[in-house]
């Protein structure tokens, strides 16, 4: 069984939302959901259009719509390459018919669990994380210009909240002709109880990891709408500047 709660926000400056959010088949880019599942199959996302270009929140929403193709049981590594690959080619020509070769663009953080496979995705710096015995754990790994950095050993972990190119990211979805999104599998490695937390930047960059763990401490433990919107509101509190995305999914007996 999976309990799950999704909501974004366009924040507190801009007048566009241009973040996604899905859980299964829904999909909202304005407040959030919330439910329980007795499937074990589950697929979950975040789609963070590219900040300032024109369209940014339409590739978030042809990725996700595409990427639903997935949410069934049995699918391998080859079957969510296809749909993102499938969701970029979409971007791409709606490009062209636009004639806007910049304006369509998205980040994606994505799961998917199916019994004891998990699939974990990222393309860009929206980001998946684990709840494991109150520990916060970064599963993804951002395609960002810091990341490269940190690789590199050019700067810290700590440095790169306040480098001047932390939002500069490295891949996203309609940027190429092939996505090659990263996609690590974690199979096996589920256990009861461990909650994913995925979330565009707009959280990432304003919530570090011991604060994020004290809002789960705090939080209603049932109620993860409530968790949700709490993320949001203390983003908003520490001076979040951006769309504010976040997706909860606990996996239970």
């Amino acid at each position: 069984m999976y309990r799950y709660a999704a909501y974004t926000d366009k924040g507190p400056v801009l007048e566009v939302n241009d973040d996604r959010v899905a859980v299964g088949n829904e999909i909202t880019g304005n407040g959030g959901f919330s439910g329980v599942t007795d499937e074990p199959v589950i697929f979950a996302g975040v789609a963070d259009g590219v900040g300032g270009l024109s369209r940014g929140y339409e590739a978030a929403e042809i990725t996700l719509r595409t990427l639903t193709a997935i949410n069934k049981p049995g699918v391998e590594r080859t079957g969510i390459t296809d749909s993102i690959e499938k969701a970029n080619r979409i971007i791409r020509s709606r490009q062209t018919e636009l004639n806007i070769e910049d304006g369509l663009r998205t980040t994606l953080a994505a799961i998917y669990i199916d019994n004891d496979v998990l699939f974990v995705i990222n393309a860009g710096d929206s980001r998946v994380y684990r709840l494991r015995d109150g520990r916060l754990e970064q599963l993804s790994k951002d395609h960002s210009v810091v990341q490269n950095y940190i690789d590199t050993g050019k700067i810290t972990e700590e440095e790169s909240y306040d480098h001047p190119k932390r939002n500069v990211i490295t891949k996203c979805i309609g940027d190429e002709d092939r996505v090659n999104a990263r996609i690590i599998d974690l199979s096996g490695s589920l256990r009861d109880n461990d909650m994913f937390m995925l979330c565009s930047d707009g959280i990432s960059d304003c919530i570090r990891t011991p604060e994020a763990e004290q809002l789960f401490m705090s939080g209603e433990n049932d109620d993860l709408g409530h968790i949700c919107r709490s993320f949001v509101q203390k983003a908003i509190e520490n001076g979040s500047t951006d769309n504010i995305s976040i997706c909860l999914v606990r996996r239970e007996n």
